[in-house]
């Protein structure tokens, strides 16, 4: 959380009913990305992927792999 910075249930109980994450996902994302490549060249290994969005997940907001 952001110092100072409700909640989305504290936000929501006083009425919000929009947030902006500005660029925190895509910032979020890129330092995953980061991190995976640092440990493939740092040590060689492939850990990361272990802790990636499951297949039932991708496959539900993204929709079936085409052919299969």
């Amino acid at each position: 959380a952001l110092p100072g910075v409700p909640d989305l249930a504290t936000l929501t109980a006083l009425g919000v009913r929009r947030i902006s994450t500005g660029g925190g996902l895509a910032w979020h994302a890129l330092g995953a990305l980061k991190g995976a490549v640092d440990e493939i060249l740092g040590d060689g290994a492939f850990a990361y992927t272990g802790t990636g969005l499951p297949r039932d997940e991708r496959a539900a907001a993204l929709g079936p792999r085409i052919g299969g």
